[in-house]
Formats: C-alpha cells, structure tokens, sequence
C-alpha cells in the first residue's frame, strides 16, 4: 500500500476545491487506499494552520484528525533533519516522511519540491501523484 506524508497546504486546497487533487487524495485516505503517516509535529502544523482559516469549520478540522490522526499510522520520533534550507519549518515533513518510511511527501510548496526526492522518499506535487497513480 502507498504511504504518503501531505504537506498542510494539501489539507487546506483539500477544503476549498472538493474537486481537486489535494480532495482526491483525502478521499483515498478515508477510503483505505492509502496510509498517511504523521507527527506530532506536522499535527500541531496542521491543526494550527487550519483552525486560523475563518471558512474551515471545526467539523472539517474533525474529519481531518479521524482520517489521517489516527494512533495507527503515528510516527513515533522521527529522526532530526535540515535539509530544506530555505524553509526549514518543512523539515518536519521531510522528517515524517523519512520516519515514516512513506513513498511519497506530496506538497505543492517550492522549497520542498525543489529537493525532489530524499532517502527514497519521491516529492511530488498532489496533481503528479494523482495523475502517476490513479489514472
């Protein structure tokens, strides 16, 4: 099964545009078609980023932590890195993703996208890994 750590940029065009990628890969999380691993770290990002967006309402904040949240696919102290320089808020993801031994970090932020992959973990944008995976 595909194991992908997603950047919260992901979570939030998943909110505006249900007919985007960032949707479509939510959906196949909920499904089961995918694992989402995570840290308390990239948690914290998430929850706080979405909880200041005045349109996203606490019930899509819920669905979110009971389909990616879950205690199962918790990556317990991922390991410390520095590799995106010009970001290094992004390092949390990245560390996930490492820990997490997942296939893919899916972002649509520059300063992960640049570094393309890192210890076998492929960076793609949530449209490449839509259109690569699920044809």
């Amino acid at each position: 099964m595909t194991k992908v750590v997603l950047d919260t940029n992901l979570l939030v065009a998943g909110f505006f545009n249900k007919s985007s990628a960032s949707a479509k890969i939510i959906k196949k999380i909920e499904s089961g078609e995918i694992k989402c691993p995570w840290s308390d770290p990239v948690r914290k990002e998430a929850e706080m980023i979405l909880s200041q967006i005045p349109p996203i309402k606490e019930g899509y904040v819920k669905k979110i932590e009971n389909i990616i949240f879950t205690d199962k696919n918790k990556v317990e102290d991922p390991p410390k890195l520095e590799v995106v320089s010009k970001d290094p808020e992004d390092n949390k993801l990245l560390a996930c993703a490492v820990g997490g031994d997942v296939d893919y970090l899916i972002s649509n932020d520059n300063h992960l996208l640049d570094h393309d992959g890192f210890k076998g973990v492929k960076i793609k944008t949530s449209k490449e890994f839509i259109k690569n995976n699920f044809k």
